[in-house]
């Protein structure tokens, strides 16, 4: 299966919170809200529609190392989304999204969206509106290959990071997984997100089936951050939890 990734400047994804400015300002924590990426893909664009949700868990993953941001949670923001009647939106606007930011106490709401072309590459697009202004604060894109989604994530991430002038997520000295434990498991990834997209519909059983795909396509090192998210899902879907 093979999309394209463009991310239309409707529905760009990066929650590019703060730059310069703010991190002159009093607010040097920013709370963020992270928006699902908006589905561009120009091809299967059914088959990959779950990474509207799972690209943003997993970017919610990355900035969530740093301690310098705070994140609004989940569960808060489909609460809002859902008494706003803004669920089920493919895109949202400025306007809206600094209404929603708003509510929830945000200084900044990432939006933004996702291609995976006919050659398997990938494009992240991210917007950063000021939920003050309503304005766009950054923008921010990350590319690559469709297979290392985790890294074009994690790539984004660390761009968004450097423009608010906030200490990087990672050290120096840390290493990265090698590219090759990546090859492949695109359509591992796409059953975690299809996961958390049942989960959300309140369709336990079918959570439950994606999870455990997950698990079974893919290694102990492998994405350990969701692999760890994916087991406790299903501990509690089990009623074991």
């Amino acid at each position: 299966m093979r999309q394209s990734l463009n991310l239309l400047a409707g529905g760009a994804l990066t929650l590019l919170l703060a730059g310069p400015s703010l991190a002159q300002g009093p607010t040097r924590h920013p709370t963020v809200a992270i928006l699902d990426f908006t589905n561009s893909a120009l091809v299967d664009h059914q088959t990959y529609e779950p990474f509207s949700r799972g690209i943003g868990d997993i970017l919610t993953t990355e900035l969530s190392g740093s301690s310098a941001i705070t994140l609004v949670e989940r569960d808060r923001l489909v609460a809002l989304l859902e008494e706003q009647d803004l669920l089920t939106a493919k895109r949202v606007d400025p306007a809206t999204a600094a209404r929603v930011g708003k509510l929830l106490g945000a200084q900044y709401v990432l939006v933004g969206g996702f291609v995976i072309d006919r050659r398997e590459r990938l494009r992240l697009d991210a917007r950063a509106v000021n939920v003050e202004t309503s304005e766009v604060a950054y923008v921010e894109t990350a590319s690559g290959a469709a297979e290392d989604l985790l890294d074009v994530v994690a790539k984004l991430a660390e761009q968004m990071v450097r423009r608010m002038e906030l200490p990087p997520l990672r050290s120096p000295e840390a290493k990265a997984p090698p590219r090759s434990e990546q090859k492949g498991k695109l359509q591992a990834l796409l059953f975690y997100s299809t996961a958390l997209v049942e989960e959300e519909r309140q369709r336990p059983e079918r959570a439950r089936a994606m999870y455990q795909r997950f698990l079974s396509e893919t290694s102990a090192d492998f994405a350990v951050e969701q692999r760890q998210r994916a087991e406790e899902r299903l501990r509690v879907l089990s009623g074991t939890l």
